[in-house]
């Protein structure tokens, strides 16, 4: 039987679906980030398989058309791919491959050959290609061929950055992003920026390379440059936080989760990070009503239950424990790790 609280389930079923069924495929990536909300992926892919059921406004939307870009319904597929970047900006893109085709060729035809880059040499197209279907190597080398023939199209650098990180290559992806961010600040964009593709997004994205390459202070100082472009930009706060807890300053740490909880309340995600975070600094109180505050906003994600219910037991409290044992378990996959223990712990709870 299969397994109803496994998102990865969801997920390689909305995969399989996701060309002949964009609709319901959608639905099994909501399913999946409602399970795992801290999984990058399902975001991505959820916005994907919503474009794709768009037809010919999908293009419009792809190719940045004013008339669609600030449309509610459009606005709501930037966040989705903002919820993805936020968690993990160097995320495997390998869906796009699909709107390239079901959308760029499939819909647009001609036109839609012409301005995604048949006409460029098949340079652009070459690079895509390698990129979605795991040549990363290749893509960068592509990338950056056609970085040199068309150098106006910054976009083309956060492209490149994508395949270095793909290959593990962090300091090259911070790099690229780097030069994309100086070529930006020299023109005035007149192009529509989504807001995932912002300076501050970028900023944040170079620090989570920096983070991935092991060098904190390049890291610290690129979240605080994103913060300068906007202050709002709740991850890097979250980001900064994890920053100071690595360096054992508790303080800085639970300061930089409270401000990014306050800007972001409704990210279940960040809640349980800023938990995790609490706990590590002895505050298990506070962090029983984070964990709590993220079953609030997400009842299907299981492994706040786990905490709360090991601070319960802890603190021989075996009602309360015993209700968020019984809820993990009913809630978590049959494959988490923790799942087996909380079982045992229920035995032995109801022996007494």
């Amino acid at each position: 039987m299969a397994d109803t609280n496994f998102a990865m389930a969801y997920y390689q079923f909305g995969l399989a679906e996701v060309r002949r069924q964009p609709a319901l495929a959608a639905d099994a990536f909501y399913w999946a980030s409602r399970l795992t909300p801290q999984w990058a992926e399902p975001y991505y892919a959820r916005r994907v398989a919503l474009i794709l059921s768009e037809g010919n406004l999908a293009v419009d939307y792809l190719f940045g058309s004013p008339r669609v870009a600030k449309t509610t319904k459009f606005r709501f597929l930037d966040s989705l791919q903002y919820m993805a970047l936020a968690r993990n900006p160097f995320l495997i893109q390998s869906l796009d491959r699909l709107l390239i085709e079901e959308v760029v060729y499939g819909v647009a035809g001609s036109e839609g050959l012409f301005i995604y880059g048949r006409s460029r040499g098949d340079l652009i197209s070459n690079a895509w290609s390698a990129y979605t279907s795991g040549q990363y190597a290749r893509a960068a080398e592509y990338f950056g061929t056609a970085i040199r023939k068309y150098p106006k199209a910054t976009w083309l650098h956060a492209s490149r950055a994508n395949a270095f990180a793909a290959q593990l290559k962090h300091d090259s992806a911070a790099l690229e992003l780097t030069t994309m961010l100086e070529k930006r600040r020299k023109v005035e964009d007149k192009e529509i920026v989504h807001f995932y593709d912002s300076k501050a997004m970028i900023e944040y994205s170079i620090g989570v390379a920096h983070s991935l390459n092991g060098n904190a202070q390049a890291a610290r100082d690129a979240y605080e440059r994103a913060l300068t472009e906007d202050l709002a930009l709740y991850m890097a706060h979250a980001a900064l936080g994890d920053l100071a807890m690595q360096r054992t300053d508790t303080a800085q740490a639970l300061s930089e989760y409270a401000l990014a909880v306050e800007l972001k309340q409704d990210d279940p995600a960040l809640r349980f990070g800023y938990a995790l975070a609490l706990l590590k600094a002895r505050r298990e109180n506070e962090g029983a009503l984070q964990f709590a505050k993220a079953i609030e906003i997400e009842p299907y994600f299981a492994h706040p239950h786990y905490y709360l219910g090991r601070l319960y037991d802890a603190a021989e409290m075996p009602d309360q424990a015993l209700i968020h044992y019984t809820a993990f378990v009913a809630k978590a996959p049959r494959i988490m790790v923790e799942r087996e223990w909380v079982v045992a712990r229920l035995a032995d709870l109801a022996k007494k």
